[in-house]
């Protein structure tokens, strides 16, 4: 693996990390609080990652296409008074 995409990879880590943390937060912030009428009830963290070869023709143009998706999906259910 080419130490660019290992770099990438990383970075892409640290920013999921991130995103788990702040979803993580997000819960206990609201459970915490007695005063809201919605409650978080279910997060959902996916992701796709993708890696693509170019072929140009030319052997010294070949290009290597990486991607990374990431979706959060958050649930709130109604707290009965």
């Amino acid at each position: 693996m080419d130490i660019k995409v290992k770099r990438k990879m990383g970075k892409i880590k640290r920013l999921m990390f991130g995103y788990i943390i702040l979803m993580a937060a997000n819960m206990y912030g609201c459970s915490i609080y007695d005063g809201m009428a919605m409650k978080p009830h279910k997060t959902t963290i996916s992701t796709t990652t993708s890696m693509t070869d170019i072929d140009k023709g030319d052997s010294d143009k070949d290009q290597e296409k990486s991607s990374v998706g990431l979706t959060v999906k958050q649930e709130f259910i109604w707290r009965d008074k």
